[in-house]
C-alpha cells in the first residue's frame, strides 16, 4: 500500500505540475508524448505491485488519454481561427482591389471609347470626301466618249467639204492609256481612302475588344472574378493594346496628308495658282504638326502630346538602349583582347626584330 500511495501521489503531483507548466510552454502533441512516456514508466513499476496499483494506473491512463483527446480540438480550433483570419484578410484585399479596379476601368474605358467614337466619325466623313475626289478623277482613267464623237463629226464634215480643214486631215484618236499624272493622283487618293477605311475597321474592332474587357465572362466568387479581370488586363498590356489604339489617329493623319498631296499634284497641271494655294496650306499643316511632335518629345509637360511624339519617345529609348548595349559589348571585347595580348607578351616575351 505504501508503494500504491507513493505512485499515486507522484503521478498526481507530476500531472498537476506538468499541466500547469506544459500548457503554457509546449504544444498538445508534446504533452501527449510525455504523458505516454510517464505512463510506460509507471506501468513497469506497477507491474511489481498489487492489483490495486494496476487499477490506479489504468485510471491515470484513462485521464491521460482524455487530456490528449481534449488537446486535439484545441489545435483544430486554433487552425480554424487562423483560417478565418486569413479569409478576412483575403476578403479585405479583394474588396480594395475591386474598388481600385473599378476606378481604373472607368477611366480606361471612357478614354478609349471617346477616342474610338471620334475616329469612327472622322473616318466616315473623310472617306466620303475622298471618294468624291476619286470619282471626279476616275473618269480620266478611260477614253472620253466625247472626244471620239467629236473626231467622228470632223471626219464627216471633211468628207462633205474637204476644204474646211485645209491640209489637216482629221483622224480617229488612238487611246494610249491615261496620263501618268492621273495615275499617280489616283494611286495617292486610293491609298488615302484605304488608310481611312482601315482605321475605321480597327476602331470598330477596338470597341468590340473593350466590350469584351468590360463584360463578365464567368460567374463565381469575387476572387474568381477579380482574377479573370486581372488576366484580361495582363493580356492588354502584353499584346500592346494601347499602341494599337494610338496608331488609329496616325493613320487618319497620314490619310489627310496623302489627300493634300494628291490634290496639289492634280491641280498643278490644271492651274498653278490654285495648286500653289492647296500646296501652301498642306505645307503649313505639316510644319505645324512636326513642331507639335518636337515640342512633345522635348518636354513631358508640353500639353501638345500626340501619338507621334509618344512613338518617337519609345523609338528613342529603344535606340538608346541598343546603342548603349552595343558600346558596352564592343568595349568589353576590346578590353578582353588587350588582356589576352598582355598575358601572351608577359608569358612568352616580346619577339625581337631581325636587324
Amino acid at each position: 500500500m505504501a508503494d500504491l500511495a507513493e505512485i499515486t501521489e507522484d503521478f498526481r503531483t507530476d500531472d498537476e505540475n506538468g499541466s500547469k507548466h506544459e500548457d503554457e510552454t509546449e504544444s498538445p502533441r508534446q504533452n501527449a508524448t510525455k504523458r505516454k512516456r510517464t505512463r510506460s514508466r509507471r506501468n513497469s513499476r506497477g507491474s511489481q505491485s498489487d492489483p490495486q496499483t494496476g487499477r490506479v494506473l489504468e485510471e491515470s491512463q484513462e485521464e491521460d488519454e482524455g487530456g490528449g483527446r481534449s488537446a486535439q480540438p484545441q489545435a483544430d480550433d486554433q487552425k480554424q481561427g487562423m483560417s478565418s483570419i486569413e479569409q478576412e484578410h483575403q476578403a479585405k484585399f479583394y474588396e480594395d482591389y475591386r474598388k481600385v479596379a473599378q476606378e481604373f476601368d472607368k477611366e480606361f474605358l471612357k478614354k478609349y471609347e471617346e477616342d474610338l467614337n471620334t475616329t469612327l466619325i472622322f473616318a466616315g466623313l473623310f472617306s466620303a470626301v475622298t471618294s468624291a475626289f476619286i470619282i471626279q478623277v476616275a473618269t480620266q482613267l478611260q477614253p472620253d466618249p466625247g472626244d471620239e464623237t467629236a473626231a467622228l463629226l470632223r471626219i464627216i464634215i471633211y468628207k462633205m467639204d474637204n476644204t474646211t480643214f485645209g491640209n489637216d486631215v482629221p483622224t480617229l484618236p488612238q487611246w494610249t492609256g491615261p496620263p501618268r499624272t492621273i495615275v499617280h493622283v489616283q494611286a495617292i487618293l486610293f491609298a488615302s481612302l484605304a488608310a481611312s477605311l482601315f482605321s475605321a475597321f480597327l476602331a470598330m474592332l477596338g470597341k468590340q475588344w473593350l466590350n469584351r474587357y468590360e463584360s463578365t465572362d464567368m460567374r463565381g466568387s469575387a476572387i474568381e472574378r477579380s482574377q479573370s479581370r486581372q488576366r484580361k488586363l495582363d493580356g492588354i498590356n502584353s499584346w500592346y493594346f494601347n499602341y494599337v489604339m494610338e496608331s488609329l489617329p496616325l493613320m487618319l493623319q497620314a490619310a489627310l496628308l496623302l489627300l493634300g498631296c494628291a490634290l496639289s499634284r492634280y491641280l498643278w497641271d490644271i492651274d498653278i495658282t490654285i495648286a500653289s494655294v492647296v500646296l501652301g496650306i498642306t505645307s503649313i499643316g505639316v510644319i505645324l504638326y512636326v513642331f507639335i511632335i518636337i515640342a512633345g518629345v522635348a518636354t513631358k509637360s508640353c500639353p501638345y502630346q500626340t501619338p507621334g511624339s509618344q512613338f518617337l519617345l519609345y523609338l528613342g529609348r529603344t535606340l538608346h538602349s541598343g546603342i548603349a548595349l552595343a558600346f558596352r559589348t564592343t568595349f568589353r571585347h576590346t578590353i578582353e583582347a588587350i588582356e589576352r595580348s598582355a598575358h601572351w607578351y608577359c608569358e612568352w616575351g616580346i619577339p625581337l626584330r631581325d636587324t
